[in-house]
C-alpha cells in the first residue's frame, strides 16, 4: 500500500542555507493508519537533497493531527519529533494561527500552537518535560533525556579514537532515531555537535535546542555550561550562536518553549500517489 494524498517537497532555510529537506503528505481527511501506510516507497524521495544539514523527514498530516517520521538507511520511517518538518507541515495547513497534534515516538501527541508570518512559521510546543537521567561514560558525565527524541548530551569532547558512531551506539544502544550531542570546547570556546543516526547535523535541530535547555533545569553542570543562555555550534561556514529556548512551567505538570521560526519553503511533488 502506498501513501496517499498531496505530496510537497519541502526544504527549511535559514539565510538561505539549506537546513531540513523532507516531504508532506497532506492526506487531513484521512485516518492516520491511512495517511501513514506506505511510506517507505517515499525513502529515496525524502533522502534525495544531500546539501540539507539534515534529510530523510516525512511529515504527515491526518484528521488527527501531523505525524513526523525520519527514514531510515534501511528505508524504514520511524516516528520522531522534528521542528523543521513540523513547521512545514504547518505551513501547508495554512492560516496565520493553528493549534494542531503532533504525534511522534511519545504515547501521546504534543500540543503545538503556530503562527504564520509569510513564508516563516514561529512554534510554541507544550509537552510533559520526561525523565532526565544524569549518567557516566568513559569517565564523562552525560545526561539522558528522552522528551523529544532520545538524547544523549555528552560533557567535553569525544576521547580520542572514538567516533561519533561508536558514541551513540554506546550511549543510545541500537536505537536507530537515537541522537548525541557532544557539548565540547575547542580554541573558541564550548561548541556544541549534534550527530543524528546518519552522522553529523550541520547545523543545529530544534529538538536538539530545545532538549539541553529542558535537561538543564535539572542538571547543573549543563546549566554551567550556558551561562548566558547561549549555544555556539558549527556549521559548514564557521560557528554560529543561538539562543537556548526559555522554558516556563504550566500548571499541569507541562512544559512550554518556543522553537526559533524557521523559513519553509513547499513545492508540490505528486497531487496523488494513490491515484
Amino acid at each position: 500500500m502506498e501513501p496517499g494524498g498531496a505530496i510537497y517537497r519541502f526544504v527549511t532555510h535559514d539565510c538561505g542555507e539549506p537546513l531540513t529537506y523532507g516531504l508532506v503528505i497532506d492526506a487531513r481527511e484521512s485516518s492516520a493508519a491511512q495517511a501513514c501506510a506506505g511510506l517507505s516507497a517515499l525513502a529515496q524521495a525524502a533522502n534525495s537533497h544531500p546539501d540539507a544539514c539534515a534529510f530523510g523527514k516525512i511529515a504527515v498530516i491526518a484528521r488527527e493531527g501531523i505525524f513526523t517520521f525520519q527514514v531510515t538507511g534501511d528505508n524504514e520511517a520511524l516516528p520522531v519529533f522534528c521542528g523543521n518538518s513540523t513547521a512545514a507541515a504547518i505551513l501547508c495547513i495554512g492560516g496565520s494561527e493553528t493549534v494542531v497534534a503532533v504525534h511522534g515516538p511519545a504515547a501521546s501527541p504534543y500540543r503545538v500552537s503556530a503562527r504564520i508570518e509569510e513564508d516563516r512559521v514561529r512554534q510554541d510546543w507544550s509537552l510533559p518535560q520526561g525523565e532526565i537521567a544524569e549518567r557516566d561514560w568513559r569517565g564523562q558525565p552525560f545526561v539522558a533525556i528522552g522528551a523529544l527524541n532520545e538524547y544523549a548530551i555528552l560533557r567535553g569532547n569525544l576521547p580520542d579514537g572514538v567516533s561519533a558512531e561508536t558514541a551513540q551506539n554506546e550511549l543510545l544502544g541500537s536505537a536507530p532515531t537515537g541522537k548525541l550531542a557532544v557539548v565540547g570546547e575547542n580554541a573558541g570556546g564550548r561548541i556544541v555537535a549534534f550527530y543524528n543516526s546518519n552522522g553529523r547535523h550541520g547545523a543545529v535541530p530544534q529538538t536538539g535546542m530545545a532538549s539541553i535547555a529542558l535537561a538543564a533545569r535539572s542538571v547543573g553542570w549543563l546549566d554551567n555550561c550556558f551561562p548566558d543562555k547561549r549555544l555556539t555550534y558549527q556549521t559548514r561556514s564557521g560557528p554560529r550562536t543561538v539562543q537556548l529556548p526559555a522554558i516556563e512551567a504550566e500548571g499541569d505538570g507541562t512544559v512550554r518553549f518556543a522553537m526559533p521560526a524557521i523559513a519553509v519553503t513547499l513545492s508540490p511533488m505528486l497531487e496523488d500517489l494513490a491515484a
